[in-house]
């Protein structure tokens, strides 16, 4: 493909979204948590999972715009050893990591077909690497 070794094997990827899917659980925790212990009642009816759902989005939200807004890689990405360049190999600037941000949201609620597109595309990139010119690739040790 075009970009040879540079993007890394899916497994990685996978294991990138299993620590940072276990970080936002923690986030999610705590809301919960909080809410708890501020009197909140766990009642889950029509009425109330509207409101689970959209913490559950809010924490999601939070999570990936905090690391946009540091500018650094996610705990996931990091501890899988792979950290996000652009096209050109360069850490990408807060713009990018926008519309990867916004691009994520998008292959996710396109019925997951953006995150399955790496089965089809011949660099193995999903919607959002493309949308935002953006790909995780391995550290290099120097």
């Amino acid at each position: 493909g075009l970009f040879g070794d540079h993007v890394d094997h899916p497994t990685r990827l996978a294991h990138a979204g299993i620590i940072d899917r276990l970080m936002m659980a923690v986030g999610l925790g705590i809301f919960l948590a909080a809410y708890w212990i501020a009197g909140g009642l766990f009642s889950l009816d029509k009425h109330t999972i509207v409101f689970f759902v959209a913490a559950m989005a809010a924490v999601l939200f939070a999570y990936k715009f905090f690391w946009l807004m540091v500018g650094r890689d996610s705990i996931g990405l990091s501890m899988a050893r792979l950290r996000l360049v652009d096209f050109d190999g360069n850490t990408p600037g807060p713009e990018k990591r926008l519309f990867r941000l916004l691009g994520s949201f998008l292959s996710l609620f396109a019925a997951g077909l953006g995150l399955l597109w790496v089965f089809a595309d011949e660099d193995q990139l999903t919607w959002h690497d493309h949308i935002s010119a953006t790909f995780p690739t391995p550290v290099v040790d120097e």
